[in-house]
């Protein structure tokens, strides 16, 4: 998608789509949503890609060249683009056996109109050596790989190595004699987990309450990264992410409430603390949304009457209204917050 909806990027590219949820935050995925809208006919097992043993859909040859004309396009005026890379899946999941077995094998899913079209689904393990063989041929794009699993970056990131051993080292050949594709990304990635990281890959985790920051801003912070950034969206609950800031080194915080059918309501104190705590530590701080609910008053004891899909009040009596997405705006305390971190400047 060129010139995507999402507040803090310049585009979006997904690689391959399905994926499962793993925490709180997941509860009312959109990604998942999305896909069922758009491929409702996919009924069985094999026909959905949601679920960890289900299969991955793989996306188009058109879509896979797009990034190339961000990239020329990045490079002609001189102003970088960033690319949040898989809305509709997980970039660092890990696939399932059962799910890697419908690599290969198609399916017909409608396209509207009475039509279907062809889909393939894939082996994720494939397509990651594909997209980052495709972040290191477009230096113009800052890549956002955004991740519920940071567990798993750097084990994936090493696995990708071995396979472009076993496949060019099986009769011993040294590096140097590898073709010049698979020797360039072996390296690149081997300096990466030694130390530095690529320059145009930021790396970021998806923090909705305390219990993820405490575990998932440990995992992102052992692996190299240019910039690491958060993603508290939809925001559950008050972070602090005081001990974390400095010493692992976050360089942005993007903070969000929920949209669609099912959002849960976000305190505006909890956004406040988060704005608070950047400033604070010179975190970049990016308020997205406040989500489907603007905040309505502080006074309510119970819930008011007459419209009560349209209130949720907190414990502390603060009062939030359902007006949806775009009546709630993305103002806080007057002014829109869009912040972005300091990098290094990659020679163009």
């Amino acid at each position: 998608m060129e010139n995507t909806k999402i507040e803090w990027a310049t585009h979006t590219f997904n690689c391959w789509e399905g994926c499962a949820k793993v925490s709180p935050g997941c509860k009312n995925c959109y990604a998942n949503t999305q896909h069922q809208l758009h491929h409702s006919s996919l009924k069985s097992q094999q026909g959905t890609c949601w679920g960890v043993n289900a299969p991955r859909l793989g996306k188009s040859e058109e879509n896979w060249k797009k990034p190339l004309k961000w990239n020329q396009q990045a490079q002609a005026v001189g102003v970088r683009a960033r690319v949040f890379c898989a809305s509709m899946a997980d970039v660092f999941e890990p696939q399932s056996h059962l799910s890697a077995a419908y690599a290969g094998q198609t399916a017909e899913v409608p396209c509207g109109n009475g039509r279907t079209r062809t889909v393939r689904f894939v082996n994720l393990q494939t397509e990651r050596l594909r997209l980052l063989r495709l972040i290191l041929a477009t230096p113009h794009l800052d890549w956002l790989l955004l991740t519920k699993r940071p567990e798993y970056i750097r084990p994936i990131l090493q696995g990708l190595i071995t396979s472009l051993a076993l496949v060019n080292g099986l009769n011993g050949q040294p590096l140097d004699e590898w073709p010049a594709a698979d020797r360039d990304l072996a390296r690149w990635l081997m300096t990466w987990l030694q130390g530095t990281p690529p320059a145009n890959v930021w790396l970021g985790t998806s923090v909705e309450n305390q219990e993820q920051a405490d575990t998932r801003i440990v995992a992102l912070a052992g692996v190299p990264a240019t910039v690491r950034f958060l993603s508290c969206e939809p925001l559950l609950e008050a972070v602090d992410l005081t001990r974390w800031a400095n010493i692992f080194r976050i360089d942005w915080v993007i903070v969000g409430g929920e949209s669609g059918p099912g959002a849960r309501a976000v305190h505006p104190l909890w956004v406040e603390s988060l704005r608070d705590q950047c400033q604070k530590a010179g975190v970049a701080f990016f308020f997205k949304q406040w989500g489907e609910y603007e905040h309505f008053c502080m006074t309510l004891a119970t819930e008011p009457t007459g419209e009560p899909t349209k209130f949720f009040v907190f414990p502390d009596g603060y009062a939030m209204r359902r007006v949806g997405k775009h009546a709630a705006g993305r103002l806080l305390d007057g002014r829109t917050w869009d912040e972005l971190p300091q990098r290094k400047e990659v020679a163009l």
